[in-house]
């Protein structure tokens, strides 16, 4: 009977796990009845149970599956992110009351006081797990409506049609008919603005230039043949929170992953973003702070409440080829918006608010900028 109770609950978590996984997110929204928050709950949880206490402690059963989405904490504040969380907060919850259910059959074959036994192991396993994906859900509902201005049902954002191919020892094929132009990086006081340059003509495909030496700036001629360049892409794949240092300060914290593209755009007239978050008691400071590093066209830098919720406005999709006629050089690709970057071996890296890409071809964390086009006094004109 022992061996039959151990077998017996993984079996059931196995076809439990099955039908559920595959399953629409239609059945997971958070204003379905069985998963819509009461009003008493959050203050229940909260005042009652002790929640904050004790939730960080349980184990996450996505750790176990290689392909599993983790809950233990919010990564991004993307918006599809977002709505991805809600709806794995659903599908666990309703997972965990369908672990209980069995309790019965085990009666089947077994004394009538072992029904009890084995209704209360469910409930003492499942439970408080159920209790934090209601807890966490309404929370997630709210940070989801205020990044995405949404009212009403929780739905998947539009999907984003802009997409960079990158071509083995080539250039990038974009494809979306995104915006291009230029942007000229201009000091103003102590910081820095962008002000506008060309405006290029819309097209629904085009291809842009990654060895440096084409002779139709921006755009790709051919030249890297002739150059024999090695675009051998030779930047790490980890996501930005796994490479992220984080700079703790007294209302602020700072990510940064050391991807500096060298604009400049971290330092404002009352210092420098690390030398902000280290102030960040100080309101006007703090919000120098958050401008500093939201404004970084890398994507280096990402100021992040105490919270944990990170201020990353989010971009509408656009390509800037930027220009520094204060260093004399031209800079890399400023990508904006979230737009998908496929690597040469069909690699799909971390979806990322902003980045900048390497077009000097000299960069040593390639298809990214490394700030190399100072160093080689790269000029595109």
């Amino acid at each position: 009977m022992l061996i039959s109770y151990f077998i017996g609950w993984p079996i059931f978590q196995l076809i439990f796990a099955f039908i559920i996984n595959r399953m629409s997110d239609k059945y997971f929204q958070p204003e379905n009845f069985w998963l819509r928050s009461r009003s008493w709950e959050f203050s229940f949880y909260r005042k009652i149970l002790k929640i904050q206490k004790w939730k960080h402690k349980l184990p996450d059963g996505a750790s176990a599956y290689k392909s599993g989405f983790r809950k233990k904490n919010i990564e991004s504040y993307q918006t599809d992110y977002l709505y991805k969380f809600i709806i794995e907060t659903g599908r666990a919850e309703i997972m965990h009351w369908l672990e209980i259910l069995p309790f019965f059959i085990f009666g089947l074959w077994s004394p009538t006081y072992v029904i009890w036994i084995m209704l209360a192991y469910g409930l003492i396993v499942n439970l408080p797990c159920i209790i934090t994906q209601r807890y966490n859900r309404p929370r997630l509902v709210r940070i989801y409506k205020g990044t995405n201005n949404k009212k009403g049902r929780v739905e998947m954002s539009e999907n984003k049609k802009g997409k960079i191919k990158i071509i083995k020892n080539g250039p990038y094929i974009v494809s979306g008919n995104i915006e291009l132009s230029e942007k000229i990086i201009t000091p103003k006081g102590k910081g820095y603005i962008y002000t506008q340059g060309k405006q290029y003509e819309d097209k629904e495909t085009y291809s842009l230039c990654r060895c440096g030496k084409t002779k139709t700036p921006p755009f790709c001629d051919g030249s890297h043949v002739e150059a024999n360049f090695n675009g051998r892409e030779t930047a790490s794949r980890e996501p930005f929170h796994k490479r992220a240092g984080i700079l703790e300060g007294p209302d602020l914290d700072l990510l940064d992953d050391d991807r500096c593209a060298y604009a400049r755009f971290c330092h404002r007239e009352d210092g420098n973003v690390w030398e902000l978050t280290t102030w960040s008691d100080n309101q006007n400071l703090k919000n120098e702070a958050i401008i500093a590093a939201y404004q970084c066209p890398s994507g280096r830098l990402v100021a992040r409440e105490k919270d944990g919720h990170e201020i990353d406005p989010e971009y509408p999709q656009s390509i800037e080829i930027l220009q520094d006629p204060e260093r004399r050089v031209s800079c890399g690709i400023f990508v904006k918006g979230g737009i998908t970057l496929e690597s040469s071996d069909g690699y799909i890296y971390e979806t990322r608010n902003r980045y900048v890409l390497c077009r000097c071809g000299e960069s040593y964390i390639k298809p990214f900028c490394d700030a190399s086009h100072v160093t080689y006094k790269f000029i595109d004109k």
